[in-house]
């Protein structure tokens, strides 16, 4: 998990602070048990929210590495109502997701199985 910090820390260097790589920095960082650094990651996604229609999703996933579900399910609705490309559903770090029913229902609404 350090290498994958230390890759997603030049990602986010390298890509101006890319949503999607501070996203899954704060996610390594989370599952690393580096909750505060995640959280400071999660704050600078939540203050760029409007920027990117997939930037509730990728929300949704620093919270799922937090393990806040709730939260993640709130973000994912978000990323719904704004039209967001579905396919970061397909990574296996919305697995913690896949029995509650509230992701089922999203799957339904956006037509996959």
């Amino acid at each position: 998990m350090d290498q994958a910090i230390g890759e997603f820390e030049t990602a986010t260097t390298l890509a101006g602070s890319n949503a999607a790589f501070v996203a899954n920095l704060s996610y390594a960082d989370a599952s690393s048990g580096r909750a505060s650094e995640a959280r400071k990651l999660l704050a600078e996604l939540v203050d760029r929210e409007g920027q990117h229609s997939s930037a509730n999703a990728n929300i949704a996933l620093a919270y799922l590495g937090l393990g806040e579900k709730d939260q993640a399910m709130a973000w994912l609705d978000k990323a719904y109502q704004a039209r967001f490309n579905p396919s970061i559903l397909i990574r296996p770090a919305f697995d913690a997701l896949r029995a509650d029913r509230r992701f089922q229902d999203l799957l339904r609404r956006i037509g996959l199985p």
